[in-house]
Parts: structure tokens; C-alpha cells; sequence
């Protein structure tokens, strides 16, 4: 199992993308999986709120595992689209905890969350542009309405990494705090 969902108290749902040796990239499988547990969690009556938050110090999300199979069937694309809640509302707020680096489909599920915080050595970038691949789940769109033109063509056209401090100034993020404190602040 690669998305570990577990509970903190009564109400507050905790998503932990589980791949520490990739980065926490994810596979299709584990797309499929978090597709899963965003519509589980969405019925779940009891859950109130979802942190989601990635395995160990170094990543949050590296985003897809490029290792495997990259085209896109319809349904493929379906599922994907899903994974990142590209086009569908969730109905409950959803905190992320960025623990190191949040690149390509990271970035693109980070856009799906409400509150975000970060560790000072979080890294934020789209490094699938420099390989003239398109941010599919939904970057392109999202992060011009979420941190204004100029800020989202430099991540979208550069596949410049940026670091927690710059993050917060565009507004792609909250709030940076200690590593030790990421978990407690999120919840």
C-alpha cells in the first residue's frame, strides 16, 4: 500500500503518501488507491477534515513514477484527474503538510488543498516542463487563479524549483514552520 490513511482523534483523517525510496512518487496503482480514498473519505461522516502529508523528511510528493507506463488512456486520465481532484470539489477541508520536495503532480495535488504548511527545506517546482511534457492535472489552470500570471508562468514555462520562503511570498503556500512542528500546526 503505497497511500496510508490513518486517524488523528474523532474527526481529522490523516493521508500519508507512503514511498519514501521514490520520493513518495506516485505509481498508477497508487493514484488509483488515493482516488479511492478521497471518495471513501468524502462519505466517511465521522471525518471533518484531511491532512495529507508525505512518508518521511525528504518529499512530500515527487508526483507521478515516471519509472512505469506514462500514457494516458481516457480512463486513465479519469482516474488521474481523481487522484489530484482536478475538476471535482471536495466537501471537506483538506490541510497539507509539505516535508521536503513537492514537484510536478505534487504541486498539482497541493492545489487541491485549503491550508498549507511547509518545512524550511520544502522545494516546490515542475520539473516535467523542461521535458516538454504538460502539467496534466490541472497546474496550468490552478496556479494562475491561485497565485496570480507571473508567478505561475515562472513554474509553468522554467521548471525552476523554488524554495519554502519563496513559496510563502507568491502565496503557493501558507505558512513555513519547523520540521518538528509540521505535523502538530497541520492538525
Amino acid at each position: 500500500m503505497t497511500i496510508a490513511v490513518s486517524s488523528h482523534g474523532r474527526h481529522i483523517s490523516v493521508v500519508t503518501i507512503d514511498n519514501p525510496s521514490k520520493a513518495n512518487a506516485m505509481s498508477r496503482e497508487a493514484l488509483a488507491e488515493l482516488a479511492g480514498v478521497w471518495q471513501q473519505l468524502d462519505a466517511d461522516d465521522a471525518c471533518r477534515a484531511i491532512v495529507v502529508t508525505g512518508a518521511g523528511d525528504r518529499a512530500f510528493t515527487a508526483g507521478a513514477d515516471v519509472s512505469g507506463d506514462l500514457s494516458a488512456s481516457e480512463e486513465t486520465a479519469a482516474m488521474i484527474n481523481r487522484a489530484l481532484q482536478k475538476t471535482a470539489s471536495f466537501s471537506k477541508p483538506i490541510v497539507a503538510a509539505v516535508n521536503g520536495a513537492c514537484l510536478g503532480g505534487g504541486i498539482e495535488l497541493l492545489l487541491a488543498t485549503d491550508v498549507r504548511y511547509a518545512a524550511p527545506h520544502a522545494t516546490f517546482g515542475l520539473p516535467e516542463v523542461k521535458w516538454a511534457i504538460y502539467p496534466f492535472g490541472g497546474a496550468a489552470a490552478k496556479l494562475v487563479h491561485q497565485i496570480g500570471h507571473v508567478h505561475a508562468m515562472r513554474l509553468l514555462l522554467t521548471a525552476e524549483n523554488i524554495d519554502a520562503d519563496e513559496a510563502v511570498r507568491i502565496g503557493l503556500i501558507n505558512q513555513v514552520v519547523p520540521p518538528d512542528e509540521l505535523m502538530e500546526r497541520a492538525m
